[in-house]
């Protein structure tokens, strides 16, 4: 492989997936499939912090392949599974998270269609939005994408409620990171970095005029977690196909020396740095072999 720096993307590492995760495709890796990542990329290359690959890349010191590892949405078992595996690499990873889930104020709208899913509460969820477009033999999960809005995450929030206890909703705040969670991962050198307060898409034309929002809200939050320069701003629901065409615009508006985090499944090149931009590649849960091949676009 040529002299690179890829930075991985996860969510959850778990040997279970829950009722809130199972209909999210991706959302978790089983630990032996990370330490199987971890074991391959570190033979071809050297596994590396976010902030040591920023600093190698703008400097030109890559002498081999560099690989970094950023997990999504803030899970709780990140800690209990990904934190061991990584550090018998010697290295650390980067985690995003989001400030009503750490706080147990909402739920990963994306989650809440899980359950419902588990709970046979989907055939509810499509009659209440057909008034917002929804027609049969469409993907519910699709739609909810496509025509994100506040109505719509509102009659996902209204059914969930409805089709679940009390004890039901409390455990499924319990899948994410707490304060304490997320400061165990700090003192073991981990970064943890700004994912919006609520996961909403604010990268596309439906939230646009939320992003700033959005972020700042989480950074107000959880200013004594995310204290630290530069700041990260890691870009929900990010489908490159259908980022607004101002979402660059608005980023640069913000102003501060922060980066913002995109998926894009490609490498960070010396060029994105300038921009403030970092790509991700999303990690398939499949073999090492099979991931270099992912790594290099085949």
């Amino acid at each position: 492989m040529t002299p690179s720096w890829t930075i991985l993307l996860y969510h959850n590492i778990s040997w279970e997936e829950t009722p809130g995760s199972r209909g999210i495709e991706g959302a978790t890796h089983p630990p032996d499939v990370l330490r199987e990542h971890a074991a391959t990329l570190s033979r071809v290359g050297r596994l590396v912090s976010v902030e040591e690959g920023i600093r190698r890349l703008r400097s030109g010191d890559l002498p081999s392949p560099l690989f970094s590892f950023w997990f999504d949405d803030g899970l709780a078992d990140v800690r209990r599974y990904a934190l061991p595996i990584l550090s018998e690499h010697g290295v650390t990873g980067a985690v995003s998270v989001c400030s009503r889930f750490v706080d147990r104020k909402e739920l990963h709208w994306q989650f809440k269609l899980s359950f419902l899913a588990h709970v046979d509460g989907l055939r509810i969820l499509r009659s209440r939005l057909r008034k917002h477009g929804f027609m049969t033999g469409m993907s519910l999960k699709r739609f909810t994408m496509d025509h994100c809005s506040e109505a719509v995450l509102e009659a996902v929030s209204r059914v969930y409620e409805g089709c679940t206890t009390p004890e039901e909703r409390a455990a499924a705040l319990e899948l994410f990171a707490d304060r304490d969670g997320l400061r165990e991962l700090q003192k073991a050198g981990w970064l943890v970095t700004n994912h919006t307060a609520a996961h909403y898409p604010v990268g596309e034309d439906s939230f646009i005029h939320k992003l700033e929002d959005q972020f700042a809200e989480c950074a107000d939050e959880l200013g004594d977690l995310l204290a630290g320069s530069p700041e990260y701003w890691v870009l929900p629901c990010d489908r490159p196909m259908h980022r607004s065409p101002t979402l660059l615009e608005c980023f640069g508006q913000t102003g501060g020396d922060r980066y913002l985090i995109l998926v894009g499944n490609q490498r960070t090149e010396p060029d994105d740095l300038d921009r403030r931009l970092l790509f991700r590649v999303c990690a398939p849960a499949c073999g090492g072999d099979e991931l270099l091949r992912v790594i290099q676009g085949k």
